[in-house]
């Protein structure tokens, strides 16, 4: 596994009060996410559930990642709900690229719900062995 290549969800209030004064607060907004690392690259998977690719906003700048979009179900404003469980509000995540990750290699997959991104190490970026001489 590459050392080094790290992605961190941006420091929020939220990490603040769970830090220092051991509140609980809610989930993120946002899409459940799972981040993982090799030698090769680095693999973003979101949970977007009910959300329509072309909806799905995908940006990368000063190594920041943001990924935003939210579900359409027309306008539910004036309804009386008897349930409402369905988050229809847009959302945003942001993740901290490390310097070693090639942001021009980003791919986005999209499949059954789950938004699926990955990009490759830069070269110099990647372990290499050094032999000794004598």
């Amino acid at each position: 596994m590459m050392k080094g290549i790290k992605m961190e969800t941006l420091y929020t209030i939220d990490n603040y009060i769970e830090n220092n004064w051991n509140w609980k607060t809610e989930e993120p907004s946002g899409p459940k996410t799972n981040i993982f690392e090799n030698k090769e690259g680095v693999t973003v998977i979101l949970e977007v559930p009910g959300v329509n690719e072309d909806d799905i906003k995908i940006s990368v700048e000063n190594n920041v990642l943001t990924v935003s979009g939210g579900t359409k179900l027309g306008d539910m404003g004036d309804k009386d709900f008897s349930t409402s469980e369905i988050d229809i509000s847009p959302f945003e995540r942001r993740f901290i690229l490390s310097d070693a990750v090639d942001t021009d290699t980003f791919v986005a997959k999209y499949k059954d719900g789950m938004l699926i991104l990955l990009a490759l190490v830069k070269e110099e970026a990647k372990a290499k062995d050094i032999k000794i001489t004598v």
